[in-house]
């Protein structure tokens, strides 16, 4: 967060499908999208009750990809 705190963007870079899912994203980008993120997942993850794992793949896959791509 510090870094798009900063202003900068940070960049997930797919290695596995020949760069087709890479994205850059700025703190603008979190702002609109984390909204999007499915209701149920975004309470698991504000109570703590949901599996970790899963639950911050779809608020990542949400901002990064602005829908859920994977899974």
């Amino acid at each position: 967060m510090q870094i798009l705190k900063n202003g900068d963007s940070l960049k997930l870079i797919d290695d596995e499908c020949d760069g087709e899912y890479n994205s850059t994203i700025k703190l603008t980008h979190v702002h609109e999208r984390v909204e999007k993120t499915p209701i149920e997942h975004l309470i698991e993850y504000i109570n703590e009750t949901g599996g970790d794992a899963t639950t911050a793949d779809v608020v990542l896959q949400t901002v990064f990809y602005n829908e859920i791509i994977f899974g």
